[in-house]
């Protein structure tokens, strides 16, 4: 018997504190037309799609390294071949939530500088990972960039246009 529940706790511990990759789940009007797509760290920015536009100088793969549940702050770590030199120790990432915002999702390892309306502090509900703003709202958008097939993630507040711009979730997955 205490072999099984200190089994349980050492598998609830560690099921708490994994790796994660962070993916967007693109929404599409159609059910179950939707479709899941990798993201990747480019310049202090996250995009999705397979080509690097030519404007990037440093685009890595990265991961939430130990991301507990009860992580505000999620710090991210480079994927090798990248290093610390790539992306640096205590790097986490924030959005811009003030009405009227459309600007990127962005990655730094200093706050201040953030500007006014920033949140750096984040929650996973379920797989989903969202801004700590005491809603489950998700406004991200896929914002087209010069390089065909690749986007950059953004946040639209209520009351920026969301026009020819594709919808998406974060989610934090194993």
């Amino acid at each position: 018997m205490r072999f099984s529940i200190g089994i349980a706790i050492l598998m609830a511990g560690v099921a708490s504190a994994q790796n994660f990759r962070v993916v967007a789940d693109i929404l599409s009007s159609v059910p179950g037309q939707g479709s899941q797509s990798r993201t990747w760290y480019g310049d202090g920015n996250l995009y999705v799609g397979p080509f690097v536009p030519t404007t990037v100088s440093n685009a890595l793969n990265f991961t939430i390294p130990n991301y507990g549940s009860s992580a505000s702050r999620p710090i991210v770590g480079p994927l090798p071949p990248a290093t610390e030199a790539d992306l640096p120790a205590g790097t986490f990432f924030a959005v811009n939530t003030t009405a009227g915002a459309t600007d990127p999702f962005v990655f730094t390892n200093d706050e201040s500088t953030l500007g006014e309306g920033f949140v750096a502090n984040w929650l996973r509900y379920g797989t989903r990972l969202l801004p700590n703003i005491g809603s489950l709202d998700s406004r991200f958008y896929l914002e087209p960039t010069a390089q065909p097939s690749t986007w950059i993630v953004t946040w639209r507040a209520p009351g920026a246009s969301t026009e020819g711009l594709r919808a998406i979730h974060l989610l934090a997955i194993l």
